[in-house]
């Protein structure tokens, strides 16, 4: 007779989950581990509501669980988990070659199981691509420069293959013209919303989800220069999408068909250059932005279309904010490139203060991820040189009064050049970086896996 520990794990890889090291498999009827979209979802809060195994008693003891290998020289984005997979791009500059790659999210776990891909897609023939997974499909943002320069809209089957098979697209979609997003595609509501075009011309395009190749956009939401380097946000009937400009602008969902353009109903300034993406969470959008500040507008504008709207409240941190913020908990988290993670009160003062920070690194070559939490964790992958980089892991409510926290978890030193924001799902977390000049690897970390443990029943 099977003990009831045993029948756990095979029901588990039945059902395509994994149990992380030492945890406990999931309960009956609650949702599978997932972290479909680069941020989460579609309103963009790097937050998963779901997360049960990790939490700030037991995150400390992190440690890497398996190390993948990705054949590229880069990775491209954000990890994303759904279906029991776990969904990465890559690129190699040399070969001139994208690729996403689906891995099985028991990839190392629980005693070394195969981290080889499932399957491959290739995307394109540029630098950088980003995945997001909805509805059963796997959607791509790519860049190729064959036979001209555009930019492109890859959907894949979800599981369209096993044993490292190479798959073909279900459909794509072709954008004239290049402004190198790389942004991940945002879905909601069976529409697929990506940014593109070339500066000084291009679109928030509105794709119908289900769709054959050559697809049309169904609408097109017109911006000033176009230099857009984030996905778009969904929340309270309007689509939300950043520009170089630095106006954040607010189309209504649905606002044409045909493919005919759309105005934006509102839009908000956040002062000079681009702002970083925006998150959507309780009637509010937040958003950082180069001039230093932390905005939060009211979701649904202030009824004037073609006039900025002003912010509800508007935060300072010592330097440009090029990340996206992560809403939970009643706080919005952001980094800085003064190399502090802020978490700030939602609902805020005009002038809001920070209600706690937390050093992450410095320096001029530092870099600081969009934050992801879950279970009353944050967490921040950075990097300031290549001997110096990882994830550190932080209480999402360590302080008040403006104090600074240190971190619970620290990610540090081995091999690994993150680059990518986590993602954190059924106690594991992901990432993907690699050594500076390559190859890519796809890491995950979890707990480590108790004494005796055995795969057998």
């Amino acid at each position: 007779m099977r003990s009831r520990a045993c029948w756990a794990v095979v029901t588990a890889a039945v059902a395509g989950l994994s149990l992380p090291f030492g945890a406990a498999a999931p309960a009956l009827g609650s949702p599978a581990p997932s972290w479909p979209q680069a941020r989460y979802s579609a309103a963009q809060t790097g937050y998963n509501p779901h997360e049960t195994q990790l939490n700030t008693g037991n995150v400390h003891g992190l440690v890497t669980r398996a190390t993948a290998r990705l054949g590229d020289t880069y990775g491209g984005s954000t990890p994303v988990v759904a279906g029991g997979m776990v969904f990465v791009t890559s690129y190699s500059i040399n070969s001139v070659r994208e690729e996403v790659q689906a891995f099985p999210e028991t990839c190392g776990a629980p005693l070394g199981l195969s981290c080889s891909p499932l399957w491959t897609g290739l995307v394109g023939d540029a630098a950088g691509s980003a995945v997001t997974v909805a509805d059963n499909e796997v959607f791509v943002d790519s860049d190729t420069l064959a036979p001209v320069p555009s930019q492109e809209l890859w959907v894949f089957p979800e599981h369209c293959g096993t044993g490292g098979a190479t798959c073909s697209p279900l459909w794509r979609a072709t954008i004239p013209g290049s402004v190198g997003s790389e942004a991940p595609p945002t879905v909601a509501g069976g529409t697929v919303y990506i940014p593109g075009g070339q500066a000084g011309s291009a679109y928030l395009y509105a794709y119908p989800a289900r769709c054959s190749t050559p697809c049309k956009p169904t609408w097109r939401g017109s911006m000033d220069i176009g230099d857009v380097y984030e996905s778009a946000t969904v929340g309270d009937g309007f689509v939300y999408i950043p520009d170089y400009d630095g106006n954040l602008y607010a189309y209504h969902v649905g606002c044409a068909t045909g493919g005919k353009k759309c105005s934006p109903a509102w839009q908000g300034n956040t002062g000079q250059l681009g702002p970083g993406g925006a998150a959507y969470a309780n009637g509010l959008v937040f958003l950082g932005s180069q001039n230093d500040d932390v905005y939060a507008f009211k979701a649904t504008g202030c009824g004037i279309s073609g006039v900025d709207c002003s912010p509800v409240w508007q935060a300072v941190t010592g330097s440009n904010v090029r990340s996206e913020p992560a809403v939970a908990n009643g706080l919005v988290y952001i980094t800085s490139d003064d190399g502090y993670l802020y978490a700030f009160k939602e609902h805020c003062a005009f002038s809001c203060t920070p209600t706690w920070k937390a050093f992450l690194s410095s320096g001029e070559d530092s870099f600081h991820s969009s934050p992801a939490v879950a279970n009353g964790v944050v967490y921040v992958s950075w990097t300031n040189s290549v001997s110096k980089k990882g994830i550190d892991a932080f209480s999402a409510t360590c302080a008040t009064g403006g104090r600074t926290c240190s971190p619970l978890w620290e990610g540090n030193g081995g091999s690994y050049y993150l680059l990518s924001g986590p993602a954190v799902a059924g106690g594991e977390l992901w990432a993907a970086g690699g050594p500076q000049n390559g190859p890519a690897d796809l890491y995950a970390f979890g707990l480590p896996v108790p004494s005796g443990t055995s795969t057998g029943s």
